[in-house]
């Protein structure tokens, strides 16, 4: 007698849980301040509501480069438009 062997698959799942850094409020107004005087030294300061947050994803970081944040800066400002969509 014959038996077939077939393999077995097996699937696991991981749970991908994204670690959420809080901000303070210091550390906001800071992020505030580095928008209004370092995003303002080309053009007006943006509306943050009439960008996504996707938008502001992509709109960020070539700023930033622009505007010669250093990533803490722009961890700041990011940290500042997330709030003011959220708001």
């Amino acid at each position: 007698m014959f038996t077939a062997c077939s393999e077995s698959t097996t699937t696991s799942t991981v749970d991908s849980t994204e670690e959420v850094k809080v901000y303070s409020a210091d550390q906001l107004a800071e992020g505030s301040s580095i928008y209004s005087s370092k995003c303002t030294t080309c053009h007006k300061a943006k509306i943050i509501d009439d960008y996504t947050e996707k938008r502001w994803s992509k709109v960020l970081p070539n700023m930033a480069k622009k505007a010669e944040l250093n990533p803490n800066e722009l961890e700041l400002v990011q940290a500042y438009v997330a709030s003011e969509l959220v708001n």
